[in-house]
């Protein structure tokens, strides 16, 4: 049932306004999540100090509520590692997955701190078809990406299937494995389509559960998929609200039976395979940047090992984040998690390990919500600069980088085989500091040679090459200036032309007109019969070429304005951080690799004015892309993509 009707509340608008779609915490991890009861709220936080008395060792009852309280359970599926589990077994799973991404970046490093040249030259060789194998046949970079992909999938999968099995897993709790069939993503990853994935349908949802045998109600507004195919998820209602506050109960409770569509004409479906759904769609949302469209460019790769290689996982937690999409509704991707605790990334020290990587690496330490372990400029300094996250999303970060490093350690090894050089293990420690500095600034150059033979950026281009390169600091203008002052010219240019010309003016009515009834037609099978039946009436035909009229109009006066707004506003603020931080933040070395020593902050007392013009400019900017999201869904005029509607029901139930 929707509520479309229903005037939203003032929490609502705020925290359901299309300005917070994207890539933004707040509609992330469940531990981000704001829960309006005071008991729910009340309970956790009783629960978790007698938890932290008992050293961990008992169940949290409060954790599996807050999850069913987001949706996970009811909606869509159960987390892969029950959040109920004691906060130890919770703990345990965070450093076992960390010691994999400890492993596997090792491995990288030995492949390419002393071959990195080597590595280089066969990636270009084999983007200019000058590689063969032994039957004469031309080798291309895609078919050693998918041969890699398909490696990484198979060892990743192995490596889950035994973890799993020596975790006692419970009955709710869903699979995270990678597709075993699944092949490389074969694009760039569109936002459009994570886009499609948050912007569904508004559902108000009841949340029942027991506070010391007292029934509870909690209202939310909430947005979930509804697909086409039958891999939607609904729980047992009842089974699981009796279930929920009771360990036993919850342990032997079962995941629901398919339920059929309710009659034969209609799509949508419940419970039917939803886990291999899923597991389809994993790699393209935890792994996005693994993708054969942007690895095939030599530059992409090239960059992709270098900067992997050579710094720490660390100063990649931020942007590994930002590149998943971990929906507040569509949960494509759900992970461990107490949304009572955060995660902290955490130096070891250096005495507690020989190895040097071990030296260099960083350990996950849980930071309870109810029991503040530092101050809250502290804690903000950490979480803007990418050290601190909740713990769903610490988890997801880490099983992205571990099927990175093992995909980037595997595409190498392959290289190097194709070069005919002998792979021996541990060859770095016999290269001295010198010589590992040599290779370093030789790739780096080489690196740098294919970004100037490339030339001009394209805003296609900066998002390809973002995902491969380090997380900058500031606003990073320079790289943007051009292209700000290209879309400035072409809005004054199309608005001049809009009133100067009128075929100019008709061309793009029309062409409104054509995208909006090309969908239309397209949808007919799933739309009822009026939403096409109905423009046959001149009179509505006429309401559409108004509308068609006034969304050109629109954008256009507002692009006439945003672009030099956006632009002078990134103009004084690159000045004032300029003038404000004066120093870029220090790295410490750790034998092949290095770390930020201390992130640059972005919120602390004395830089109180810094976070005010920081979160005012980026306001600003949310609410342009804001302007875009309301025309993308005024009147289906720009319908979801092709891949889209063919994945999510577009009638209303």
């Amino acid at each position: 049932m929707t509520d479309e009707c229903q005037e939203p509340t003032e929490y609502e608008y705020s925290n359901y306004h299309v300005k917070w779609l994207g890539k933004n915490y707040k509609l992330g991890d469940p531990t981000h999540g704001s829960i309006l009861d005071s008991d729910l709220e009340d309970f956790a936080r009783d629960e978790h100090l007698r938890a932290k008395e008992a050293i961990h060792s008992q169940s949290l009852r409060s954790a599996r509520a807050l999850c069913a309280f987001h949706g996970y359970g009811r909606n869509s599926v159960w987390p892969p590692v029950d959040p109920g589990r004691p906060t130890e077994e919770l703990l345990e799973e965070f450093r076992h997955v960390n010691q994999v991404v400890q492993s596997e970046w090792s491995r990288l490093i030995e492949l390419v701190v002393g071959k990195e040249r080597e590595i280089q030259e066969i990636i270009i060789n084999l983007t200019d078809g000058k590689i063969r194998d032994q039957n004469g046949k031309i080798l291309c970079i895609q078919d050693c990406l998918e041969n890699s992909w398909e490696e990484t999938r198979n060892a990743f999968n192995a490596q889950y299937t035994k973890s799993r099995s020596e975790s006692r897993p419970v009955h709710m709790e869903s699979d995270f494995s990678l597709d075993p069939e699944g092949h490389i993503n074969p694009n760039h990853s569109s936002d459009l389509d994570e886009f499609a994935h948050e912007y569904l349908r508004n559902v108000r949802v009841n949340f029942h559960w027991k506070n010391n045998g007292i029934p509870r109600m909690l209202e939310e507004k909430r947005q979930y998929p509804l697909y086409r195919s039958t891999a939607n998820y609904h729980d047992d209602r009842e089974a699981m609200e009796d279930a929920i506050m009771d360990d036993v109960k919850f342990r032997n409770l079962r995941k629901p039976s398919p339920d059929p569509a309710a009659d034969a004409s209609e799509q949508a479906g419940c419970n039917f395979e939803v886990e291999d759904a899923l597991r389809k769609q994993r790699a393209h949302f935890l792994v996005s940047h693994i993708n054969k469209e942007d690895l095939s460019i030599p530059l992409n790769m090239l960059m992709f090992i270098h900067y992997r290689a050579r710094l720490h996982p660390i100063e990649f937690a931020f942007q590994d984040n930002n590149s998943m999409h971990l929906g507040k509704q569509s949960h494509i991707l759900s992970g461990a998690c107490d949304p009572s605790f955060y995660v902290m990334f955490v130096p070891v020290k250096d005495h507690e390990y020989e190895n040097q990587y071990q030296r260099a690496w960083c350990e996950p330490k849980i930071l309870s919500k109810h029991l503040p372990e530092m101050d809250e400029d502290r804690f903000e300094d950490l979480q803007s600069a990418g050290r601190i996250f909740g713990s769903m999303e610490a988890w997801l970060i880490l099983q992205s980088q571990a099927i990175t490093y093992l995909f980037l350690a595997t595409f190498c090894k392959q290289m190097l085989d194709l070069a005919k050089h002998e792979l021996i293990t541990g060859h770095t420690s016999r290269l001295n500091k010198k010589e590992i500095l040599e290779i370093e600034i030789s790739a780096g150059q080489k690196i740098k040679m294919l970004k100037e033979k490339k030339g001009a950026e394209t805003m296609q281009d900066i998002a390809s090459i973002r995902q491969y390169e380090p997380n900058c600091t500031g606003v990073n203008l320079q790289r943007y200036r051009t292209k700000l002052k290209e879309k400035s010219a072409a809005a004054e240019d199309h608005i001049k032309n809009l009133f100067d010309d009128p075929a100019y003016l008709v061309k793009y009515i029309v062409e409104q007109k054509d995208h909006h009834w090309t969908n239309i037609v397209e949808d007919s099978t799933y739309l009822p019969n009026e939403y096409s039946q109905s423009y046959h009436d001149a009179i509505l035909r006429k309401v559409l070429y108004r509308s068609c009229m006034r969304s050109v109009l629109r954008r256009a006066f507002f692009e006439f304005f945003i672009w030099d707004t956006v632009t002078n506003a990134l103009e004084d603020f690159e000045t004032f951080e300029r003038e404000t931080l004066k120093e870029p933040p220090k790295m410490e070395e750790f034998g092949y690799c290095r770390r930020t020593a201390a992130p640059r902050p972005h919120v602390s007392e004395e830089l109180d004015t810094y976070t005010a013009k920081y979160r005012q400019l980026q306001e600003l900017i949310r609410h342009a892309a804001a302007f875009f999201i309301f025309e993308f869904r005024k009147e289906a005029i720009h319908a979801a993509s092709e891949p889209m509607r063919n994945t999510y029901l577009t009638t209303r139930i």
